[in-house]
């Protein structure tokens, strides 16, 4: 099975994160594809497409270089019936390419935070979030869970079945560490997420492993 997980230039973390580790540990061939204007081919056919988080706004036409070929190489993975999988920005970029609207949240949010939850497939957490983007839910979609700053994931079943969450359960210590060095908005934050998810008490990590687990095998039909 391959998983194609593509993600910013600056992601110099282990592909996915827990998600990518996850996979590679359940005999998924990972293949990491940073965001560029133009997307290499894919030589083979995939089983999952994966995206990662970005600070781009996938409406902003500032952005459009990069996030226009994500896109499309998104929609045509569904059109495929290839299952999608979107973190924080890739599920701003699912609602849109499902038909839904991106734009600034009415607040932002950065540390660990719960959501009120509609499904299992989004728990209230705390997750880590980072983010001042949101979306809205495409029609035919279902919402999974919601905060004050929008809604915390989407689900959709169609020509695949696609889920996106607005959280970052994928997160690693080291992760955290270079958004607490490059981001003024992390520096605060930092040191208590990193903190939560080395505690073995707190179960952020343990919660996440479960969360994408659940994940793959909800977008893979393997609960059937």
């Amino acid at each position: 099975m391959r998983a194609v997980v593509y993600h910013d230039a600056d992601a110099v973390e282990e592909p996915g994160g827990l998600i990518g580790r996850y996979l590679r540990a359940t005999g998924w061939d990972v293949v990491p594809v940073v965001r560029a204007a133009e997307l290499p081919e894919s030589e083979r056919p995939m089983e999952l497409s994966v995206h990662m988080g970005s600070d781009a706004l996938p409406c902003d036409p500032a952005c459009a270089e990069l996030v226009d070929p994500e896109r499309r190489a998104m929609r045509a993975a569904l059109d495929a019936g290839v299952p999608v999988l979107g973190v924080c920005f890739g599920a701003q970029l699912l609602a849109e390419v499902l038909g839904g609207e991106t734009g600034e949240a009415p607040i932002a949010e950065y540390g660990l935070h719960t959501h009120v939850s509609a499904d299992d497939l989004c728990p209230p957490g705390p997750w880590v979030q980072s983010h001042r983007h949101t979306f809205t839910v495409p029609a035919g979609a279902r919402e999974l869970g919601h905060s004050a700053a929008g809604p915390q994931g989407l689900a959709w079943e169609g020509t695949a079945r696609a889920l996106g969450w607005q959280f970052h359960p994928e997160v690693l210590p080291e992760t955290i560490r270079r958004w607490g060095r490059e981001g003024e908005q992390w520096r605060s934050h930092a040191d208590d997420v990193v903190a939560a998810l080395l505690d073995e008490k707190a179960e952020l990590a343990e919660r996440s492993g479960r969360l994408i687990a659940d994940a793959v095998t909800w977008l893979t039909g393997a609960d059937a």
